[in-house]
């Protein structure tokens, strides 16, 4: 079974080994307490390593986005438009959830396949 990472909602309650958090203070937080100090990291990490770049080299992967052209498997060519770095936190169930169905009050009743089966039916009906 393929894992299937979604992401989380901001006000999701995450809770980790305390070894692997860096950013924060605590090990259980909302999504979107971990998402801004990554940010942060992220951002300044790139603005240091790349000092002989433009002061708004953060401000344009981070938010306005870098004008760019894509080429996507299957497409007829290049694609114009911007791209800018997004930071979300997905979780994957190690179980899968299960949907439950509202249960209906009265029993199914299968359809009779012939006039025996509903002979039979009608007389379990009729006592």
């Amino acid at each position: 079974m393929a894992q299937q990472f979604k992401p989380l909602e901001d006000s999701a309650v995450v809770t980790i080994t305390p070894k692997y958090q860096f950013g924060l203070s605590h090990y259980t937080f909302k999504v979107y307490e971990f998402i801004a100090p990554a940010i942060v990291l992220f951002r300044n990490g790139i603005i240091r390593s790349l000092s002989s770049y433009p002061l708004d080299i953060g401000d344009k992967w981070f938010d306005d986005g870098l004008d760019c052209e894509i080429l996507r498997p299957g497409a007829k060519g290049w694609q114009k438009g911007r791209v800018r770095i997004k930071v979300t936190l997905e979780f994957c169930p190690d179980e899968p959830e299960i949907q439950e169905t509202p249960s209906n009050e009265q029993p199914k009743i299968s359809e009779p396949e012939s006039p025996d089966d509903l002979r039979q039916l009608i007389n379990q009906n009729n006592p």
